[in-house]
């Protein structure tokens, strides 16, 4: 699976990064359980959920893609929180890169 991701630097750049060996993980961080007068279970609820990213990235010239900036993808906003650099001479650098997201919470970098 390929995708196109956008970064918005910590200098304040915007650059397009073409995604490649996508994987979305998506967990619960936080359940409610409601238990009624006989002391069973009733109800079990989600109060929370994380969204982890993982990707392979490439990316043509100088730019860097660093921890704690952040990347837009499918429309939803992450925050990386690590990148590791490839780099071959004459070819793109190549990335892999981990980001994550709670919920609807708003994501800014550093």
């Amino acid at each position: 699976m390929r995708a196109f991701g956008v970064i918005s630097g910590l200098d304040g750049s915007v650059f397009g990064i073409v995604m490649r060996n996508i994987r979305v993980r998506s967990t619960l961080t936080g359940t409610v359980s409601v238990h009624g007068e006989d002391g069973r279970k009733d109800k079990l609820a989600a109060t929370s959920r994380r969204t982890e990213l993982e990707f392979e990235g490439l990316v043509e010239g100088d730019t860097i893609p660093e921890a704690g900036e952040t990347l837009t993808f499918r429309e939803k906003t992450f925050l990386i929180t690590s990148a590791v650099l490839t780099s071959e001479k004459g070819k793109n650098q190549r990335f892999a890169v981990k980001a994550e997201r709670s919920d609807e919470a708003e994501v800014s970098g550093l």
